[in-house]
């Protein structure tokens, strides 16, 4: 009797155990398969206490002012508004059009381009970046140290604010960002490993009747 208690007790922890890992976040689930940061620095700030910051990838540079996507890019947190307080934000996308787009690029084998910008939606101005994949995730733009993410699962792209620093007059702003590609596991191994061990408890149980 005392046998049996044990493996009823046993399974009743594993089964708690299933279901905490179905019940925590995704996100606390994800795995980063890759991550670059930058830095942004734009002089005069001109009394501005807002940006707005764009990202894109492709072939091409997207026209961030605009909103446009030129011919093979594809535009992510477009004009996603930042403000001094938004240190340590995090902002996440994992699904649509867009990010479809996005992951296609970033897994074609190709070192295409990652294009970063912001501008002041009121008194105007802005700056662009772009670089190549291969150096702004891998620290390269050859590719020697890695191109993309061929043949990974990208479920989300996490923009990470480090820091954003609003100067006045003449001094600059700026922001300095992470970017996070990340894959989240499903079903996680915890849940396959319960599963498991609760069918060789089972058949133990019943073989021992």
């Amino acid at each position: 009797m005392r046998r049996f208690v044990s493996f009823d007790f046993t399974c009743l922890t594993l089964a708690i155990l299933m279901l905490y890992s179905l019940m925590i976040p995704n996100v606390s689930r994800a795995t980063p398969i890759g991550s670059g940061s930058a830095t942004l620095d734009l002089s005069p700030t001109l009394g501005s206490t807002q940006i707005m910051f764009s990202l894109s990838f492709g072939s091409g540079v997207s026209d961030f002012w605009d909103g446009i996507a030129v011919p093979g890019s594809v535009l992510l947190f477009e004009d996603l508004i930042l403000e001094e307080n938004d240190d340590g934000q995090i902002f996440s996308v994992d699904s649509g059009a867009n990010f479809d787009k996005a992951v296609n690029f970033l897994t074609n084998g190709l070192n295409d381009i990652v294009g970063y910008g912001f501008r002041f939606p009121t008194t105007g101005g802005g700056v662009t970046v772009a670089v190549y994949e291969a150096g702004f995730f891998y620290g390269d733009h050859t590719g020697a140290g890695g191109i993309d993410f061929e043949g990974y699962d990208i479920d989300a792209i996490e923009l990470v604010i480090d820091e954003i620093t609003f100067g006045s007059g003449s001094d600059s702003t700026i922001l300095d960002f992470t970017l996070n590609l990340n894959q989240i596991p499903e079903p996680s191994s915890i849940l396959l490993a319960s599963l498991g061990f609760i069918g060789l408890t089972a058949l133990k149980r019943k073989l021992l009747k």
